[in-house]
């Protein structure tokens, strides 16, 4: 299973400037400013506070939401981690507020919006204008992480045709898991992944 349970809210250990400034401080060999040097040395030590402050917001994160029983079961869900376990719950609550799983998915901007009239009814489209947009990306976002790690695409023409598959099948995925968290909490039960028969 590929989700974003282990990975943090901001991954600063693997990015380009982070290992290589300290190599470009200590070479005086290079085009760097004598002057410049105290300043980015401040600079980076700031960076190495921010990762080590950011790696405890998100081990405690991870503690309460594994300390939560409902947080916990929403992290079942694929392309689900903590962040997007909690605001779910804090958004849906115990999903009472919403008739059913795919009025729930239409506000926050997974399926088309609709509007019924005289017995008509009339899809508008699927609308990022939403009332919680952060709750939709990060929902869209994790679609996206487990949907790419699910297949590699092997020539420039499947990373084209898996782009569109993967931006479609993202926004899918996180309406379906929106209507399977409804479920979940409006009848309080665990997720349940049912595999392919032989």
């Amino acid at each position: 299973m590929i989700d974003d349970h282990s990975r943090p809210l901001v991954d600063l250990s693997g990015t380009a400037l982070y290992r290589q400034l300290p190599e470009i401080l200590e070479d005086g060999e290079n085009e760097l400013p004598d002057q410049y040097r105290p300043t980015l040395n401040l600079l980076y030590g700031r960076l190495c506070s921010l990762r080590e402050d950011l790696e405890q917001l998100n081990d405690e994160l991870k503690m309460l939401v594994q300390q939560h029983p409902v947080c916990r079961r929403l992290l079942a869900l694929e392309g689900i981690g903590p962040v997007c376990s909690v605001l779910l719950y804090a958004t849906l609550g115990t999903g009472e507020a919403f008739a059913n799983g795919r009025q729930f998915s239409a506000y926050l901007g997974l399926t088309p919006k609709q509007f019924s009239s005289g017995g008509k009814v009339n899809l508008v489209g699927i609308s990022k204008r939403v009332a919680n947009r952060r709750l939709r990306a990060i929902l869209i976002q994790g679609a996206r992480a487990y949907v790419y790690h699910m297949k590699e695409p092997k020539t420039t023409k499947d990373r084209w045709l898996w782009a569109i598959v993967e931006r479609k099948a993202a926004v899918a995925l996180a309406n379906k898991n929106v209507r399977t968290a409804w479920a979940m909490l409006t009848q309080n039960t665990e997720y349940q992944r049912y595999p392919i028969a032989a």
